[in-house]
């Protein structure tokens, strides 16, 4: 499989199928060296433009055990500057394919939410009993800049046996949570996502693109349009990462 670096973040690109059977071999403990705690992380052109100054960021990325990509722009990068076809996997999908995943096996899960964010204890409640009614789950608000709100919620997960937490904090305080609390630690949870806002589109908070804007790489537009306070988020993926790659693209000719 190709990989680039991209400010110093490998991008991998793992496959839908690839990702599907580390998750499974995580569960069952015949992959990763068995017992290891699978830290997923899903990069967008936010989260790389956050890593690019920042190192222990970067550590974190670059430290999990499957990086994804969601975002039509480090595709076409991938593409363009290093001739790699990364597949695209959207927080939302992989969010999905987890979910029907632990149901299928009977998993038992954990949501962490961010305190005063969009979707409710409730919301994911009333959503789980409509899609995924079989499913054991705990779903807890968090303040993820409360050191004793962090740590009653790992108490909580652990106590309830959680195998699967989604953390919806927005990043990069969910990628940093999880590597903090359950990277290289003695827990019953076996695997990790930071799910940013993909936990709003279960709840029907928000409406998802239709699927041929999704298709040809519009979905940011469909955001904007139904969320105009996103503005300033959709400006630095389709304007801002384009200029700081193209910036290191030409530096690179120059340190050969």
């Amino acid at each position: 499989m190709s990989s680039f670096f991209l400010f110093d973040v490998r991008i991998d690109g793992d496959s839908r199928s690839h990702v599907l059977r580390i998750v499974r071999g995580a569960f069952d403990g015949t992959s990763l060296g068995g017992g290891i705690f699978c830290h997923i992380v899903t990069l967008n052109p936010e989260i790389l433009l956050l890593a690019r100054h920042n190192e222990s960021y970067r550590h974190v990325l670059n430290n999990a055990v499957v990086r994804t990509v969601d975002g039509v722009g480090i595709s076409f990068v991938g593409r363009l500057f290093f001739n790699v076809r990364i597949e695209r996997l959207t927080g939302v999908e992989l969010f999905e394919d987890l979910l029907f995943f632990c149901c299928q096996k009977q998993k038992r899960i954990a949501i962490f939410l961010r305190f005063g964010g969009l979707s409710s204890v409730a919301d994911v409640e009333h959503a789980f009993l409509e899609r995924f009614p079989h499913i054991s789950l705990l779903c807890v608000e968090v303040d993820p800049c409360c050191e004793s709100s962090c740590v009653e919620a790992v108490s909580r997960c652990e106590s309830f046996g959680a195998e699967a937490i989604f953390v919806s904090f927005g990043a990069p305080e969910q990628e940093f949570f999880l590597s903090k609390y359950f990277c290289d630690k003695k827990t019953s949870v076996r695997v990790g996502v930071g799910i940013g806002g993909a936990v709003d589109y279960l709840t029907k908070r928000v409406r998802r693109a239709p699927l041929w804007m999704q298709s040809v790489g519009l979905e940011w537009f469909w955001r904007l349009f139904c969320q105009p306070k996103r503005i300033a988020r959709i400006f630095h993926a389709v304007v801002v990462f384009p200029f700081f790659v193209c910036v290191e693209r030409f530096k690179s000719f120059f340190v050969r």
